[in-house]
């Protein structure tokens, strides 16, 4: 995963380019981040069980709120790049203890709460401020494929479909994204959106091919 660029709030600050090493639990918790990343995408849960353990096991050596929430933000992140429902309890019982404005925004964009572009995190903003307004799908994609963060694109993808904006392109560039990581999770999401979309729309070939695709590549858990 070399050329993922994480998600800004779970970024740990792994290794300063100064001479003097991050301390332990910076290193330890930035593995672990990437393999939980990793292998709760590509749908190996029991092993990113495993590997979210001991983010947040690194993380509590600081004992500062505004750092162990971020392993919670994340998982919170992955499930709505991933369409998994939940409420980001976890990271909720943190929130009254928290002074860092960005993990505070970050909640309130995945939780739904937010109210301006103010509660939005700069990285989410201009999907969200597009969103807001009405249903631009040419300047959403344009947006969506200037993100060089795959994991902040799929959440923002994941935040359009589920505000109902979206064309085939839009889901494509999720998917390509997705794929190219070995994702299989999301890939899996997108192909099954990207054929209801083309059901809806009466384009039965390519439904057919995606519903192809689909069945060619689900056989692997068979």
């Amino acid at each position: 995963m070399k050329y993922l660029i994480l998600l800004i709030v779970a970024a740990l600050s792994a290794v300063s380019c100064s001479s003097k090493p991050a301390p332990a639990w910076q290193q330890e918790s930035y593995v672990s981040m990437e393999n939980y990343i990793f292998n709760y995408l590509s749908g190996n849960q029991k092993f990113a069980e495993k590997h979210f353990e001991k983010m947040i096991e690194s993380l509590k050596m600081t004992t500062d709120p505004d750092e162990i929430v971020k392993a919670y933000l994340l998982k919170c992140s992955l499930e709505r790049a991933t369409f998994t429902e939940s409420g980001c309890e976890e990271a909720l019982e943190y929130l009254p203890l928290l002074q860092n404005d960005d993990n505070i925004r970050l909640f309130s964009f995945l939780t739904g709460a937010s109210k301006s572009s103010g509660d939005v995190p700069e990285r989410y903003r201009k999907v969200y401020e597009l969103l807001s307004g009405s249903c631009d799908t040419d300047a959403l994609n344009s947006l969506l494929k200037s993100e060089k963060n795959h994991l902040a694109l799929l959440v923002s993808a994941a935040y359009a479909a589920k505000k109902g904006c979206y064309n085939a392109d839009t889901i494509d560039i999720p998917l390509k994204a997705a794929s190219k990581n070995g994702w299989f999770v999301p890939a899996v999401k997108y192909l099954a959106i990207l054929q209801s979309y083309y059901d809806k729309t009466g384009d039965t070939k390519k439904r057919d091919l995606i519903k192809k695709r689909l069945e060619l590549i689900l056989k692997r858990d068979n």
